[in-house]
């Protein structure tokens, strides 16, 4: 029989596949501004998303764990070290496109892919911190956030997956929908990640170092 996570995972590895490459975020040509761009994005990604999440969660389940899975006070964190104050923090640009998240199923299918992408964040994370010589202390929290207790926390996610996805089947299709919007999200707002400079004008009075 196929596990939830399973049916997740078959049913968007083409965008999942597409968005990996399409970031390329171990490009060797990849600067510490690129690397700086990129947290830009996905702050002006979580931090709406979260918000929105939020709206629909159920606080009482322990298994989830909901509160621990936040991330963006991670990225805000390494911004402030690479130079972005928070006035600018605030100006960030949105993500104008985010999925939908109007049930605890689209909820519960958004928080598999940012799961998933934490899990691999950690992969990213030795990759920046050899490469940026950055730790994370100094710029690199979010693709290093659970430390230690990253696959407890992903093994914690798929128990809870699984298991709502034996006692409430007739959801399934609505925790993929979820999952597929917010890889779809993500690839629009994140993948144009030159774009931007020519999406804000935040930047006119900010100095960051290279």
């Amino acid at each position: 029989m196929m596990t939830l996570r399973d049916r997740l995972r078959t049913e968007t590895s083409t965008y999942h596949e597409r968005l990996t490459t399409k970031l390329d975020l171990m490009r060797p040509a990849m600067t510490i501004s690129d690397y700086r761009t990129v947290l830009q994005k996905l702050y002006g990604l979580l931090n709406p998303l979260e918000h929105r999440i939020r709206k629909v969660s159920d606080w009482d389940i322990p298994e989830l764990a909901l509160r621990q899975r936040f991330k963006t006070n991670f990225i805000a964190k390494d911004l402030l070290v690479l130079g972005v104050d928070s006035q600018h923090l605030q100006l960030l640009p949105t993500c104008p496109r985010l999925p939908a998240i109007s049930n605890f199923a689209e909820m519960l299918g958004c928080m598999y892919v940012l799961e998933g992408s934490t899990l691999g964040g950690q992969f990213l994370s030795q990759h920046f911190q050899d490469r940026f010589r950055i730790n994370s202390d100094t710029g690199c929290s979010y693709f290093s956030s659970y430390g230690a207790d990253i696959f407890e926390m992903w093994s914690r996610f798929v128990i809870y997956l699984n298991n709502y996805g034996i006692r409430y089947a007739s959801d399934t299709a609505k925790v993929t929908a979820g999952a597929i919007e917010t890889f779809q999200s993500f690839e629009t707002w994140l993948a144009p990640t030159s774009k931007i400079a020519e999406t804000s004008n935040y930047k006119k009075n900010l100095v960051i170092p290279e």
